[in-house]
């Protein structure tokens, strides 16, 4: 299935399954460089009561024709305001991976309450107020040789695209853009979501400890958890099948959760 673009904003990598009503939109905020298209796979293992969407940023696969944007404020005030008219009344659940987990973070906050996420899940990330130290050479002063350096160190980046030159051109741009903006957000205290919160990351991942992970917990009020699971910082490849069975507990968790709070509230 081709899946459809459901906003400006997102896109829906596959179709839904005919004669079927979803528990709950799976809302997916890709890593530096990431698009709907590196979710296919990901999206096609999950079960038909899940909706999938993937956030699609200016410069990239179809809106490639956008320039893309280098301040993450401005991306998540876009993500904020397309969020609803995309998924419509379905219970939300929030996925970012490395710097999705940043922007599905403030776009949790931005929204709020119950125009929010049901759960939180955050992968690849340490937690957001934990201080984040500068780069010795900020990213837009890098040469492109001096750039890919630095992204073979994150890892998840294929040979095929390495191996490359034009197609390493057309990418580098969208990525180094998501650089920029990853490297100028500035956290700022707030109050705790009102959601669950997971955070998954990779037994090996030398970009977060599991100290920085289980900083996570802080920001919420709800219940907070944090799992490991084999592989580096791109684990989310390595370890696809566990991944898909902890987010899909952790969606069900949480819309339960939150469904039984709303009961007593009423």
């Amino acid at each position: 299935m081709a899946g459809q673009d459901i906003h400006a904003w997102f896109h829906a990598p596959i179709d839904p399954a005919p004669g079927l009503t979803p528990r709950a939109a799976l809302v997916c905020f890709p890593y530096a460089g990431g698009g709907p298209s590196a979710y296919h796979a990901f999206c096609r293992a999950l079960p038909p009561q899940l909706r999938p969407l993937v956030a699609r940023l200016p410069g990239r696969e179809a809106s490639r024709q956008m320039p893309p944007l280098t301040d993450l404020d401005d991306i998540v005030a876009h993500l904020a305001d397309a969020l609803r008219p995309a998924v419509g009344d379905l219970p939300m659940v929030f996925w970012g991976h490395s710097m999705g987990a940043l922007v599905a973070f403030e776009v949790a906050r931005r929204l709020g309450g119950e125009a929010g996420p049901r759960s939180l899940i955050v992968s690849g990330c340490k937690a957001p107020q934990l201080p984040r130290a500068p780069r010795p050479v900020p990213v837009e002063a890098l040469d492109d040789a001096r750039f890919v350096q630095l992204l073979q160190g994150y890892g998840g980046m294929p040979s095929a695209i390495l191996d490359n030159p034009d197609l390493l051109a057309l990418l580098l741009p969208q990525i180094r853009a998501d650089f920029i903006a990853m490297d100028g957000y500035r956290y700022r205290a707030g109050a705790p979501l009102e959601c669950d919160l997971l955070c998954v990351n990779g037994t090996s991942d030398h970009l977060v400890g599991r100290d920085a992970a289980r900083a996570w917990a802080a920001q919420t009020s709800r219940h907070a958890a944090c799992e490991w699971l084999p592989g580096g910082h791109f684990f989310i490849n390595e370890s696809r099948a566990a991944l898909v069975r902890l987010i899909v507990d952790a969606v069900e968790d949480g819309v339960v959760r939150s469904d039984a709070a709303s009961t007593r509230g009423t």
